[in-house]
């Protein structure tokens, strides 16, 4: 064979195979299979996810970024916030699927009435840090923040209410059982309690999460434990989740609050409850259930896939739920978090196939 002809052939291969690999299937298309580097969402951190019917999803994070799906995650588009790119997002809220809320740093607090087409900002009177937000409907809200920043609207934020403490510790978490109920928390173990929508508040403590000074080595002092946020399952029962693996919980409105002991010492930033079953997430893609309202705790392990931490956490049913986090994570489960589909993220199980 001529030395002509044996180039020819090897040319005709290396066509063939440079068209195999540049045809018009994507990579992530082939065989219904997803690289471990997929991000449809975007490769943004985020910090908040809102769903209410399962099919219309928004997410937020950084750089003022806003996501929406209106099909149940299959197509996702960005929305505009108009604030400063730097911005980060913290808290997405709905009451429905035209109203919500936004909030973050720089006092932002953002608001739609057409599901997301338009953002619009309101008037915060800060430029705190705000960290949570929770309505209850259309009217009545409250957000909480840095330097224990608590605002509070009866008008759908037309106008605030601010409350603040320059010194004050930051206030992580807010929820509301009802126009009158709720609860705050935040640094060095703060829980806060109203029974008049935020006109009056009160400071409720978990004993067992107070450390006891020992006053012959006042090197083992350890700090009052910071809390993260906060669940209602009934107007008794209320969970509240920290540093550490943290899980303390009240059965009497928050009279008295326990210790819960759970498996993991990561932090568990988010929680969401829906009946008897409740999912925690946190700390490099740490993910906890408890299926007795709270009492026990079990970690599971290689369904989520992800080391990247989870600040966001939404159930639309006790079986549809969705979680957001860190480099553009969005994963959700159709059986109440017994199995998640990675939407958006980088996934650690098949990452070694592409490498």
């Amino acid at each position: 064979m001529s030395f002509l002809r044996i180039r020819f052939i090897l040319f005709l291969l290396m066509l063939t195979v440079s068209m195999a690999g540049t045809g018009g299937c994507k990579r992530e298309k082939l065989y219904g299979y997803r690289p471990p580097n997929y991000f449809p969402v975007t490769r943004d951190d985020l910090h908040s996810i809102a769903t209410l019917d399962n099919q219309k999803i928004w997410a937020i994070g950084s750089f003022a970024g806003i996501y929406h799906s209106a099909d149940g995650g299959a197509t996702w588009k960005p929305q505009k916030s108009g604030v400063d790119d730097l911005a980060q997002l913290c808290k997405v809220d709905f009451v429905d699927d035209q109203h919500g809320w936004i909030v973050g740093s720089f006092g932002i607090i953002l608001h739609t009435g057409d599901g997301g087409k338009t953002w619009n900002s309101q008037d915060s009177t800060t430029d705190h840090l705000l960290l949570n937000v929770d309505f209850v409907d259309r009217q009545h809200g409250w957000i909480v923040g840095e330097k224990a920043t608590i605002l509070r609207t009866r008008d759908g934020g037309a106008t605030w209410e601010l409350q603040f403490d320059e010194m004050g510790p930051v206030y992580n978490g807010v929820q509301f059982f009802d126009q009158q109920t709720g609860w705050i928390v935040g640094d060095y173990g703060t829980i806060l309690h109203t029974t008049d929508g935020g006109e009056n508040w009160t400071t409720q403590e978990c004993q067992d999460i107070i450390p006891v000074l020992d006053e012959e080595d006042a090197l083992a002092w350890e700090p009052v434990p910071v809390l993260f946020d906060v669940a209602i399952v009934n107007k008794q029962k209320i969970l509240i989740s920290g540093i550490d693996g943290l899980i303390v919980m009240t059965e009497d409105g928050g009279l008295n609050w326990k210790k819960i002991s759970t498996p993991s010492k990561l932090a568990i930033y988010a929680l969401a409850a829906h009946d008897n079953t409740v999912w925690a997430i946190g700390e490099k893609g740490n993910y906890l259930v408890s299926t007795d309202g709270g009492h026990t705790w079990k970690t599971i392990t290689d369904v989520i896939k992800t080391r990247k931490w989870l600040r966001g956490i939404s159930f639309a049913s006790a079986t549809n739920g969705w979680i957001a986090g860190g480099m553009g994570t969005v994963v959700k489960t159709t059986d109440g978090g017994n199995s998640w589909e990675m939407i958006s993220g980088q996934s650690y199980e098949v990452r070694s196939a592409w490498d």
